[in-house]
């Protein structure tokens, strides 16, 4: 198939690794193809890596956001943001699947599922850290993340509401809500690079 520029934008992203996303080992054109060789990664999709504590439920959604705004920092959307298109390995390491419908921040959504599309999506608005959490909060609830952990429930609750404006900010607000820091601030902070284990995909 002919790649649009957000399908090559994308491939030639997380070529040169970005963090949190499932690694991109090589990208080949031939004409109009391209072809793009990824990392097999292992995991269980998140509706089906139901966590049973207040503790397992922040931590998977501490590293979905994590990754989330690692695509964030590249002025990318995930765009199509569910449970199936997250994996969550046995150390509870997130990975995003399926970029298909990625999609520049501040360009009309490409696609979606019904469900986890923000309202302001629907009537053509502009993607951004607001309309992914709206995904994020419908995702975490449908994978039955919901009702483990006070702070975790507010931020569902928050994330979930029709306007925009009424969301968390950034994906930044979000993680604060939670005692959380943007994986880089807490590597500076722990001075440990371990940190940075890789997590996204597709």
């Amino acid at each position: 198939a002919n790649p649009d520029e957000a399908d090559t934008l994308v491939a030639l992203r997380l070529r040169v690794g970005a963090p949190d996303a499932r690694w991109v080992l090589g990208v080949s054109e031939h004409g109009d193809e391209l072809a793009v060789v990824l990392e097999d990664v292992q995991g269980r999709p998140l509706d089906h890596a139901r966590a049973r504590s207040p503790e397992r439920a922040r931590a998977i959604a501490t590293a979905l956001l994590r990754s989330l705004l690692a695509l964030h920092e590249l002025g990318l959307a995930h765009g199509d943001l569910k449970p199936s298109h997250v994996l969550v390995d046995d150390d509870d390491r997130v990975r995003l699947l399926d970029l298909g419908l990625v999609t520049p921040l501040g360009a009309s959504a490409r696609g979606g599922t019904a469900g986890f599309l923000a309202p302001e999506l629907l009537e053509g608005g502009p993607t951004s850290a607001r309309s992914e959490l709206f995904a994020f909060a419908r995702t975490l609830s449908e994978a039955g993340l919901s009702g483990l952990d006070r702070d975790l429930d507010a931020l569902i609750e928050a994330s979930s509401r029709a306007a925009a404006h009424a969301r968390p900010p950034s994906f930044e607000a979000a993680l604060a809500s939670l005692g959380a820091l943007p994986r880089a601030a807490e590597r500076a902070h722990a001075g440990h690079d371990d940190l940075l284990a890789p997590a996204i995909t597709e």
